[in-house]
């Protein structure tokens, strides 16, 4: 079975869900207001996979929450994703997104910084609906630690001459503030709302903690592989321009696998002193690309992603078979 069956197959089933989230993230965030419609647009994608909201319903069917909030979880997920985009284009003063021109190039600097505010208020208020304070930690300590991985990836980015490399340990931090803390509590909320739903069940702290893991993991692998496919050409993405993570200095773990197989001295000081400076790093870009290709970095970075969706799926296993425990597994085993 391909991986984009299998995505395929998650997404026939919950269609009607999926149309209902992709409904009030435009109703919600008030984009009848032209100040909002035009920039909000530039970031809605159809060829979006809209992960978060697929793990938010799963999770949901998972624990058998069936309450109002369902569609509302996975519109708070995306909303904040979609926050945190705005701002980052800014940050990475990015052009494109997924094929299309960014707010910031559109619009401005400023606007794109305003519109993501402006979204992660509306996440806020939705959150706010639900009357659950546990909620409201987990998106928020999410958004703190977005802020943080965000943070520290610029500080390695900006001025790589006035810092060591970064470790792996230091990466795989960053994409678990990144990506991971995001999905993580993304899948918990949905248990948190099902307690709810169900007072006299009790909680269980092994539950909400596995659910947690699995999104944390399935973060984690799909930073790597969205990172990994940064230097791929035989992807099926087309609309992501190539090397656009390595022209923007940041190191991912391509290079940070490449770098480990080269020979301690002259050759890791030559790669880390050449990377660190644009005109050097871009004037021997050609050179990078073949040690990346020469040391099998692609195929050795596809296998530690998977090693990782492999540790996602298995913080599944406290959870009785069920249709919505499968479909998690297919859409984590389609990353």
């Amino acid at each position: 079975m391909s991986m984009n069956y299998r995505l395929a197959k998650t997404l026939a089933k919950l269609k009607t869900d999926m149309d209902k989230v992709s409904s009030e993230l435009t109703q919600l965030l008030g984009a009848d207001d032209p100040l909002l419609r035009q920039p909000f647009n530039s970031l809605i994608s159809p060829v979006s996979k809209k992960i978060r909201p697929l793990i938010s319903l799963l999770s949901s069917s998972l624990v058998g929450y069936t309450g109002d909030y369902r569609i509302t979880l996975a519109v708070i997920s995306e909303y904040i994703h979609m926050a945190s985009l705005f701002h980052d284009d800014v940050v990475d003063k990015s052009d494109l997104r997924r094929g299309q021109k960014t707010c910031r190039l559109l619009y401005g600097n400023s606007t794109s910084v305003l519109v993501g505010d402006y979204v992660y208020a509306r996440a806020c208020e939705l959150i706010a609906t639900t009357g659950n304070l546990t909620i409201l930690q987990l998106f928020a300590e999410a958004i703190k630690m977005m802020s943080l991985g965000e943070l520290k990836q610029l500080k390695f980015s900006r001025d790589l001459s006035d810092h060591p490399r970064v470790t792996m340990a230091e990466y795989l931090d960053i994409i678990r503030k990144k990506t991971g803390c995001l999905l993580a509590a993304t899948a918990e909320a949905s248990y948190c709302m099902s307690v709810t739903q169900d007072p006299g069940a009790g909680t269980s702290s092994s539950l909400s903690g596995a659910l947690y893991e699995f999104g944390m993991n399935l973060g984690v692998a799909y930073q790597m592989i969205d990172d990994t496919l940064d230097y791929s050409q035989d992807r099926d993405d087309p609309l992501k321009p190539l090397t656009i993570d390595f022209d923007e200095g940041k190191w991912t773990l391509p290079l940070l696998l490449t770098y480990a197989a080269l020979s301690p001295g002259q050759d890791q000081e030559f790669f880390h002193n050449t990377f660190a400076h644009p005109e050097t790093r871009l004037a021997h870009k050609g050179w990078f690309l073949e040690q990346i290709r020469v040391h099998k970095a692609f195929e050795r970075s596809r296998e530690q992603a998977k090693i990782i969706t492999h540790k996602a799926i298995a913080s599944l296993d406290l959870f009785p078979p069920c249709q919505a425990k499968d479909d998690l597994k297919n859409l984590t085993l389609s990353l």
